[in-house]
């Protein structure tokens, strides 16, 4: 697999993959890993896995500087798109990415 692709979720090889698939699934496992650690099961594989998720999902968000692929008229650096083929950026791509990065950063305890 391809480094930059490393925590995506996809639909095959043919297709690049969604962000808001990996998004999804981040929120899913962060919810998985609360029900875990309060059942006491081990999570330690779980947050490996939200880990790369999440530095995916980070590495594909929008910037000023990768954000090539927008137009003139639409810069939305903070955004997500479908996938990196695609500089389309809706509400829950947004949405989606921000709630599992949310939840995944509690399940990670990198928040206060």
């Amino acid at each position: 697999i391809d480094a930059d692709q490393v925590g995506a979720y996809a639909f095959g090889h043919v297709f690049p993959p969604h962000h808001a698939a990996a998004a999804g699934f981040a929120e899913g496992l962060a919810a998985a890993v609360a029900v875990k650690r309060a059942r006491g099961l081990a999570v330690d594989e779980d947050l490996a896995t939200l880990r790369r998720t999440m530095k995916y999902l980070l590495h594909h968000q929008w910037t000023e500087d990768n954000c090539a692929m927008c137009t003139r008229k639409l810069r939305i650096p903070g955004g997500f798109s479908e996938n990196v083929a695609s500089p389309i950026v809706r509400i829950d791509f947004v949405q989606h990415a921000m709630a599992g990065m949310l939840h995944g950063s509690e399940a990670l305890e990198l928040l206060d």
